[in-house]
């Protein structure tokens, strides 16, 4: 007989209930709670149905470009943006470099005047010409939910590594 481990999760467009083997032989294969079968050995794998199929494949992580991620349950895109803190005018102590800031000005002694944020600047090319910021590239990032848990075809085909099975 083997231990299951009930658990619970929820996504955008998926809620449900699963169990884990623990027995250590089946590698930790997630299962729908309402399917299981407590006298199935630990080689068998049964996943959520939906009327005529079920969903089956090996999933994956959650490392794609922004169009496949937002398509994967679990995963969520952050998109690319000019991050870091820009250094004050104060930083600057010759008027020719002073000048040559965004947003600073020369004030007889010394250097003044509000510089614009990284939060400002859009792109790539003008990030990195504000002394303090850099360039974030986007990222996908979470955890992948296996896809046995996915309960509808349409679902289960935009999902990378899953297919829509009716054996």
């Amino acid at each position: 007989m083997r231990e299951m481990i009930v658990v619970a999760f929820a996504t955008v467009g998926v809620m449900g209930w699963g169990a884990c083997d623990s027995s250590g032989g089946g590698g930790g294969d997630v299962e729908d709670a309402s399917t299981i079968d407590s006298s199935a050995s630990a080689s068998d794998t049964t996943s959520s149905s939906a009327g005529e199929g079920s969903c089956k494949g090996s999933g994956g992580t959650c490392e794609y470009v922004e169009a496949t991620c937002v398509q994967q349950l679990g995963c969520t895109w952050t998109p690319e943006k000019c991050t870091g803190i820009v250094d004050s005018c104060s930083q600057e102590y010759y008027e020719y470099s002073c000048d040559s800031r965004d947003g600073c000005y020369w004030a007889s002694s010394y250097c003044a005047g509000s510089p614009p944020s990284c939060s400002s600047h859009f792109d790539i090319y003008s990030c990195p010409t504000l002394e303090g910021c850099d360039w974030e590239w986007g990222k996908c990032s979470g955890f992948r939910l296996p896809c046995s848990s996915v309960s509808t075809k349409t679902t289960c085909n935009t999902q990378v590594g899953c297919y829509w099975s009716t054996e």
